[in-house]
């Protein structure tokens, strides 16, 4: 679990962290024409999240709304500086199949982001904005 992030549920907070990759995730929606609809959204990996005063947060996290991230080209290694929202979601398997073992509980991640900026290269805590 995210207890650091857990510390700041449901604030607006700024964070960086270092860019890692794109990647899909598929979402079961139910629908009223069909029983069962895949919906993919691209989301973000970053590794070695912090806040914006350089408290470490968790090893890593994914974030949507790549399109922000894309539109700045943003490159493996890079770091990302941006805004979000501390939120909460219920983590593991809760689908009808009995035949999965997995452990459902509350975790955190980050909702709402905006405000991206991407910084080349190795992180220098006084090229940071404050902001």
């Amino acid at each position: 679990m995210r207890d650091e992030l857990k510390k700041h549920l449901n604030k607006d907070m700024y964070f960086y962290g270092k860019f890692k990759n794109f990647g899909i995730r598929n979402i079961p929606m139910r629908t009223k024409r069909r029983n069962l609809k895949v919906t993919k959204v691209e989301r973000v990996l970053l590794h070695d999240l912090y806040d914006i005063e350089g408290n470490y947060m968790c090893d890593h996290i994914w974030v949507s709304n790549s399109s922000l991230f894309r539109t700045q080209n943003v490159k493996d290694g890079d770091i990302v500086q941006f805004k979000a929202t501390v939120d909460s979601y219920i983590k593991g398997y809760l689908g009808k199949n009995d035949d999965k073992n997995t452990v459902i509980k509350l975790d955190y991640g980050l909702s709402h982001v905006s405000d991206v900026k991407i910084y080349q290269g190795e992180l220098n805590f006084d090229s940071i904005s404050k902001e």
